[in-house]
């Protein structure tokens, strides 16, 4: 006699959903010394999974998905093994157990999985975040305007690449496309909706994946002598001066990130030193460090002329942000903080002839290259603007490296 396929809940401590403390819940299925797992997305934290186990659960919530877990496993396994006929296959299973609640195929399209990961990142109150995601989903539906996990393959990304490229896309922005779905992707081998042997991202040299690339972002830090002229410039309006005056800000607060001036407040400064904790590290590291800086006299100048009057300690240094405003209002202000900077900078590059766009990411890159071209470490960069690894802060140089290129061939034509 054949032996029957068995069923159990599977806690699996390997997955960590992302920014949460919670794990996913999975169907394993035994059959002939043969396991599945398939995710059945529901989490819980280690503390909540350690109540469902336990003989005394009062935990009424807690209770309730214990009965639901125990359903899977039970009435609803036994019920989709009598729909299957002999012999038993995980295939079989898969298109029986899962059609009972909602089509195993629907639940590979990749853009159903783009759309729940959005809602479940603005629920969090990461508005831009999600943006990320719904431009990396609207450029690949672009694309591909059906798509499954199971064509997500190494030849579907290279041929992505290449037609962005052939659209004008700048290698850096087809990279963050890329690691979004990455990402989703990964989501979707945590619940069980394609296996992870498909997986068609790079994890080792040599094993001929999709490797997602990093983009230089070339020319984007202005030089020494840019940044120069660009202090020397006097503004002729107002509103250009605010927006010139908000650049330069960013610069002298090592590369700040433009959400993170909206941030600041009074309590930030401590004496003669700024403090604080960069908003996209929170968000994706889980070992945070405060990154300090000296409030220097032009920073000071800045604040004095353009910062709110208010001193308490939780005031706003600037009067962008209001206390209680909702993450899709803070989202919309830092925005609109960003388009000013950006539109008047503009204006400045062409008045100034310096045959670039300049932005508000170009202070953070003007701020690390022009550490690096004065004598400080790559390390030492690193540290002040924040980042995970020297490797992230290798990208900003990767203008200045074309500078020192250019400097040493034209000694080496003096000889």
């Amino acid at each position: 006699m054949i032996k029957e396929p068995t069923a159990k809940s599977f806690f699996d401590t390997r997955y960590k959903l992302k920014n949460t403390e919670r794990y996913p819940v999975k169907l394993t299925v035994y059959y002939l010394g043969v396991k599945k797992r398939y995710g059945l997305r529901i989490y819980f934290t280690k503390e909540e999974w350690k109540k469902i186990n336990s003989p005394r659960l009062r935990d009424t919530k807690l209770k309730e998905e214990k009965t639901k877990l125990d359903y899977y496993t039970g009435d609803k396994f036994k019920k989709a093994l009598k729909q299957i006929d002999d012999p038993f296959t995980f295939k079989k299973f898969e298109t029986v157990y899962f059609d009972n609640d909602k089509s195993r195929l629907a639940r590979k399209d990749v853009y159903e999985l783009f759309d729940k990961t959005i809602k479940e990142i603005e629920k969090s109150g990461k508005v831009g975040n999600a943006q990320f995601y719904r431009t990396a989903r609207n450029s690949l539906k672009r694309y591909k305007s059906k798509l499954s996990f199971d064509q997500i393959t190494p030849e579907f990304l290279r041929g992505y690449e290449k037609y962005m490229l052939k659209d004008g896309k700048q290698m850096s922005y087809i990279s963050m496309i890329l690691r979004n779905l990455r990402a989703v992707y990964n989501i979707a081998i945590n619940e069980g909706i394609i296996e992870d042997a498909s997986y068609p991202f790079s994890r080792s040299r040599n094993d001929k994946k999709y490797k997602v690339r990093k983009g230089s972002n070339r020319k984007i830090a202005l030089t020494t002598e840019e940044l120069k002229r660009l202090r020397q410039y006097q503004p002729e309006t107002d509103a250009r001066r605010k927006g010139y005056l908000f650049w330069w800000l960013l610069f002298y607060c090592n590369g700040m990130n433009v959400v993170d001036i909206c941030l600041m407040q009074n309590k930030h400064i401590k004496g003669d030193t700024v403090e604080y904790l960069r908003t996209k590290s929170i968000d994706t590291e889980t070992m945070v460090k405060p990154i300090h800086f000296k409030l220097s006299e032009r920073i000071s100048a800045i604040i004095d002329e353009l910062g709110n009057k208010n001193d308490s300690p939780d005031a706003y240094i600037f009067n962008i942000l209001n206390h209680g405003d909702s993450a899709k209002d803070i989202r919309r202000k830092v925005q609109n903080l960003t388009d000013v900077i950006n539109t008047h900078m503009e204006k400045i590059s062409k008045k100034l002839d310096f045959g670039k766009k300049i932005t508000s990411y170009s202070a953070r890159h003007s701020f690390a290259t022009y550490m690096y071209r004065t004598g400080s470490s790559i390390e030492e960069i690193s540290e002040a603007m924040g980042h995970a690894s020297i490797g992230t802060t290798q990208i900003y140089l990767a203008s200045f490296t074309d500078e020192v290129l250019q400097k040493q061939s034209e000694k080496l034509e003096e000889i």
